[in-house]
């Protein structure tokens, strides 16, 4: 089952975040209100949802993005994500064994 999350600061509703069951992995889908991206809480939120899905037992989280959102990808990087552009898109696949401590 899926389960979305209201992303918020200060009390205001900024953005959403999901994990839905795919297989053996949680897919991840962050959404954040214009004005608030580029200040690292794209970063932020992603770790949150990985340690969401390593406490929920999952081997991995993937996550796709457009070639062109090249914020997306170094978030997903960061998390340390492995990326393949091969497709449409951008697929990132984050083994939790090795990203969650």
């Amino acid at each position: 089952m899926e389960t979305t999350y209201v992303i918020r600061l200060a009390g205001e509703a900024i953005g959403a975040a999901r994990l839905m069951p795919v297989g053996a992995a949680l897919e991840a889908g962050v959404w954040l209100a214009p004005r608030y991206r580029g200040e690292g809480l794209g970063k932020i939120v992603v770790a949150r949802l990985t340690a969401l899905a390593w406490r929920q037992g999952a081997a991995h989280v993937v996550a796709s993005t457009t070639r062109a959102n090249h914020a997306a990808q170094a978030v997903l990087r960061h998390a340390g994500a492995s990326l393949d552009d091969a497709g449409d898109g951008v697929t990132a696949r984050i083994d939790l064994r090795d990203a969650v401590q």
